[in-house]
């Protein structure tokens, strides 16, 4: 598990299965239990919630199961405890899933709507929010930049939730198997590396 100060993600399993990775930074810790704050601070948790943390060691990227002991206390301030329940193995490549990017304000240009606000990312596709509506197994041209990166490609609508009155809530996947595809993919999976460091790098300098 990683030491004080450090960042590391959690998963919260849902039921549509959705591998979301979330930032947090580790407080503290003591023998039997480890003390965390998320950097979405709108994100809850519960007692008794089981999750799956995951963390970088020497030579790979590790996950462990997990369980929310104690959260929203005034002692706690934000925190919350957790335990883990299992014992760390290697996780699959990091890049297959998605990281959460509501806290790093990412906008594609999506169907040419501008400013289409970028949720989370993997190097299969991503979710965004936008007033436009669409049905699923729509085709969209999507130009996402991200620090030295502009990608260019089509993604193809999976889903679609209301996010509130007038924004919706989809999840696309890259929408082809051809070899712009191919590009398309590995520069999402540059940009989802490229998140996960720049939110680690953030998050180790909270404590």
């Amino acid at each position: 598990m990683v030491g004080v100060g450090s960042g590391f993600y959690i998963h919260i399993p849902d039921s549509k299965n959705r591998r979301i990775l979330h930032a947090a930074v580790m407080i503290s810790l003591d023998e039997n239990s480890y003390t965390a704050k998320l950097e979405e601070s709108e994100l809850c948790l519960e007692a008794d919630q089981e999750l799956f943390v995951y963390y970088d060691s020497a030579s790979d990227f590790m996950q462990q199961a997990a369980i929310v002991e104690e959260v929203g206390t005034e002692e706690l301030d934000g925190a919350f405890r957790f335990v883990t329940t299992s014992k760390p193995m290697s996780a699959e490549s990091r890049q297959t899933y998605r990281v959460s990017t509501v806290m790093d304000d990412i906008f594609a240009e999506i169907d040419g709507k501008k400013s289409c606000r970028i949720l989370d990312v993997s190097s299969t596709g991503v979710s965004f929010l936008t007033a436009a509506q669409y049905t699923t197994g729509k085709i969209l041209d999507i130009s996402l930049p991200f620090l030295d990166y502009r990608l260019q490609g089509k993604i193809c609508v999976q889903s679609c939730t209301k996010f509130s009155s007038s924004i919706y809530r989809y999840g696309a996947n890259i929408a082809s198997e051809d070899k712009s595809s191919r590009e398309f993919e590995k520069g999402l999976q540059k940009i989802c590396i490229a998140v996960q460091r720049q939110q680690l790098q953030r998050l180790a300098g909270v404590v």
